[in-house]
C-alpha cells in the first residue's frame, strides 16, 4: 500500500476494532481478507489474513437461495463503487439464519473494500409477522365482502319477498318480524361496506418500506389462503424459479396480489380457472394473475382503474363493489415503482399483470 492508502487501512481498521458489529476488509485484487473485527469473526469463525479461495467457506455459509446475489453484488461493487445496502441470509457459527444488513466502501484506488454488517433478524421476522398478519387480514376482509355479505344479501332479498307475501295476510307478528331482519341485515351489509370502504382508504397513508423481498414466498402465502377460501375453485400457481427476490416493500406488494386475486374470485364462476404465475427477467419480475370469468366488456376498460369510476360491478355472488380496489392497487403499484395493466376480453376471462423492478 501507499502511504496514504496505509493511513486509509489504519484508519478503517481502527473504526472496525471497536465496533459491535461484524466488519472486514478485503483485497479484491488478491481475492483475500486483510482484517476482520472480533464481531465478525465470532459470526463467521474465520481469521484476519484467510485466503479468499478458503473464503469460500464464508460464501457457503450465505444462505444457498442469497448466494448468487452476493457473489454478483460482490463482483459489481469491486468494479464500480455503490452507496447501495446489501441484504441476504447468512448462516452463523450456530448455524441459525441471520439477516445481515451490509453497507460498503471502495478505498485504495478501489482495490480494498471496507464491509460493516449489520444484523436485520429481528426487524426482518418483525416484518414476516406484519405481512402475515396483513395477510390474515386481507382473508378476514374477504370473507366479509364474499361470503358474509353474500349471506346477508340474500337473508335481506328474502325478507323483502316474504314481506311482500304477506301484505294479504293477517299474520301481522310474522311481517313484523320479517321487518326486523331487513332492517337488521341492511344494518350489517352498512357495517360491512363501511369496514372495508375505511380498510381500502387507510391503506395507502402506510409509509413504504423498501427491503430484499422474496416475491415467490409473499405470493405462494396468498395462493395458500386462498385455495383454503376458494376450496371449490380451479386454482393454479406457477413460478419461474423457487425464490426471486426484489427490492420492495413487501407489506404493498402483498395488498396488491391479494387484490388483484381477490378481484378474480368476484368475477368467476366455480368452474372457471384462477391462474397466479410468477417470471422475472434480468431486470423485473412480472407477476400475473388470470382468470377464465365474465371478462371487463370492452366500454368498461378505460375506468378499471379510476377511483368510484365507472367500471363498478357487483361481484357474480352479489357482492358489492367498493369502487376502490383496482384504483388503490395501482396506487400502491405506482409507490413501489412498478406498473399495472391487464388484457381481458368480455366472457373470455381477464389478466393482471404487476411488474416490479429487482432493484
Amino acid at each position: 500500500m501507499t502511504q496514504p492508502e496505509s493511513t486509509h487501512f489504519s484508519a478503517l481498521q481502527e473504526v472496525a476494532s471497536v465496533s459491535r458489529d461484524p466488519a472486514l476488509i478485503l483485497d479484491c485484487k488478491a481475492r483475500k481478507v486483510v482484517y476482520s473485527n472480533n464481531a465478525a469473526i465470532t459470526l463467521a469463525q474465520i481469521r484476519a489474513n484467510e485466503s479468499f479461495d478458503k473464503l469460500g467457506s464464508l460464501i457457503d455459509s450465505v444462505a444457498l437461495s442469497d448466494r448468487e446475489y452476493v457473489k454478483n453484488k460482490y463482483r459489481l461493487i469491486c468494479q464500480q463503487p455503490s452507496t447501495s445496502a446489501i441484504e441476504f441470509k447468512f448462516l452463523g457459527s450456530a448455524g441459525d439464519p441471520v439477516w445481515l444488513n451490509c453497507s460498503t466502501y471502495l478505498f485504495g484506488d478501489n482495490r480494498y473494500l471496507y464491509v460493516m454488517a449489520r444484523n436485520i433478524t429481528q426487524p426482518k421476522q418483525h416484518e414476516d409477522y406484519l405481512v402475515e398478519f396483513g395477510a390474515r387480514k386481507n382473508t378476514l376482509l374477504d370473507t366479509l365482502s364474499h361470503q358474509l355479505n353474500g349471506a346477508l344479501l340474500l337473508m335481506n332479498n328474502m325478507a323483502l319477498k316474504a314481506e311482500k307475501s304477506l301484505k294479504t295476510s293477517d299474520h301481522r307478528s310474522l311481517e313484523t318480524f320479517i321487518t326486523l331482519v331487513h332492517n337488521n341485515s341492511s344494518h350489517c351489509i352498512e357495517i360491512i361496506n363501511n369496514l372495508i370502504n375505511k380498510e381500502h382508504n387507510e391503506s395507502p397513508g402506510i409509509f413504504v418500506r423498501f427491503s430484499r423481498t422474496d416475491v415467490v414466498k409473499i405470493v405462494t402465502y396468498i395462493f395458500e389462503e386462498l385455495k383454503k377460501s376458494q376450496a371449490k375453485r380451479h386454482l393454479m400457481f406457477e413460478t419461474a424459479a423457487p425464490s426471486i427476490f426484489v427490492n420492495t416493500d413487501e407489506v404493498k406488494l402483498l395488498q396488491i396480489v391479494n387484490n388483484l386475486a381477490s378481484n378474480s374470485v368476484k368475477f368467476t364462476r366455480e368452474d372457471d380457472e384462477i391462474r397466479i404465475s410468477i417470471r422475472e427477467t434480468e431486470k423485473v419480475v412480472l407477476i400475473s394473475v388470470a382468470d377464465t370469468g365474465i371478462g371487463i366488456p370492452e366500454t368498461l376498460q378505460p375506468f378499471v382503474f379510476e377511483k368510484y369510476g365507472m367500471a363498478r360491478r357487483t361481484g357474480l355472488n352479489g357482492e358489492k363493489s367498493t369502487g376502490m380496489g383496482l384504483s388503490i392497487c395501482k396506487l400502491l403499484t405506482e409507490l413501489i415503482g412498478g406498473q399495472l395493466w391487464f388484457e381481458s376480453e368480455e366472457e373470455n376471462g381477464t389478466t393482471f399483470f404487476l411488474e416490479i423492478p429487482k432493484d
